[in-house]
């Protein structure tokens, strides 16, 4: 491979490296994108609330976000459409629960891209403090959330593939080497007329 192409092939590869880099490393920003807070509060011991709200650090994209209230004997409490509360925070509508635990799980896109997903647990009638862990409600609550796909922005997927041909079609000429063509030799060693 002629030195000229090695140089241009390395420059590439850093170039390619590099963005490699900056995209799998998440900003200062990006990295305390989470949940604020909860109404109900996490572990809190009430009646039966009317609805939960999360509050971000972040806006939700409340069209591809999520949210699944179960009671302890697996019954969905989700009574309405999530929708947006306030400028970061989203609002789930429920029913009355029975008396038990009841688990929130949410998987939530914020409006830069990044997903969060997590669960809030109270308890509802009992007076005491939720399991922290397992149980038929959580259970049932992260399967619903985990239960679905987002689907493939088609712009999105099409400027990518189209990137990808370029990418390796730039490659390619690259790396190959120059075709040597006697006609063009043949005139490079004829005199000048002049």
């Amino acid at each position: 491979m002629p030195a000229r192409n090695r140089i241009a092939v390395s420059a590439l590869v850093a170039v390619m490296a590099s963005l490699a880099l900056v995209a799998a490393t998440p900003s200062a920003a990006r990295a305390a994108d989470g949940l604020m807070s909860a109404e109900p509060a996490d572990g809190s011991a009430l009646s039966a609330p009317g609805e939960v709200r999360l509050t971000f650090t972040a806006a939700p994209d409340p069209a591809a976000s999520h949210m699944a209230v179960y009671d302890s004997t697996r019954s969905r409490l989700n009574s309405g459409p999530l929708a947006v509360s306030g400028r970061d925070g989203l609002r789930q509508p429920v029913q009355a629960a029975t008396r038990g635990d009841v688990v929130v799980a949410y998987h939530v896109t914020l409006v830069n891209g990044d997903e969060l997903t997590g669960q809030v647990r109270f308890s509802v009638g009992t007076g005491v403090t939720p399991a922290q862990s397992g149980g038929s409600a959580a259970n049932a609550a992260t399967a619903a959330v985990a239960g679905h796909r987002h689907d493939v922005d088609p712009v999105s997927a099409s400027a990518l593939a189209l990137g990808s041909i370029v990418l390796i079609g730039a490659v390619v000429l690259l790396v190959r080497p120059p075709v040597r063509r006697p006609e063009l030799d043949d005139l490079d060693e004829k005199p000048d007329p002049a």
